[in-house]
């Protein structure tokens, strides 16, 4: 069983990328990040790190970084309802408010924000292993 990190967040790849397995997913968006995790769940991954963590909601933000743990051989139902709450909350906010538009220097902070949040939640997984 591995743990990886799902992300598409470029700071959190080139900082962890000694640390983990990455997935690097630039291409897609929050929503597209929680949409792959769910498939990941289906195939028997189990979350480590709430995919709503952290205190920025999911329309102010494109980047988003979590942890599973891949390998396992059956469906983590509190995984799968987990992820499917967050989407269904991330799809609301994005529909009520649309996705903004940032300036390179507020999206080089909320880089930071999501690698310092995943950074701490990948200390706390490798303590619990």
């Amino acid at each position: 069983m591995a743990v990886v990190l799902l992300t598409n967040n470029p700071l959190a790849e080139k900082k962890l990328k000694n640390e983990i397995q990455i997935v690097f997913e630039e291409e897609q968006d929050y929503l597209g990040i929680l949409k792959n995790a769910r498939n990941r769940i289906h195939q028997g991954a189990v979350l480590l790190t709430h995919p709503l963590s952290g205190s920025i909601k999911p329309s102010e933000t494109p980047f988003k970084s979590l942890l599973l743990k891949e390998g396992e051989k059956t469906l983590d139902t509190g995984s799968l309802q987990m992820i499917e709450d967050a989407i269904q909350v991330a799809e609301r906010m994005i529909e009520q408010t649309g996705v903004r538009k940032w300036t390179e220097l507020i999206l080089a902070d909320f880089q930071l924000i999501d690698c310092d949040l995943i950074r701490h939640g990948l200390a706390h997984a490798k303590q619990h292993q």
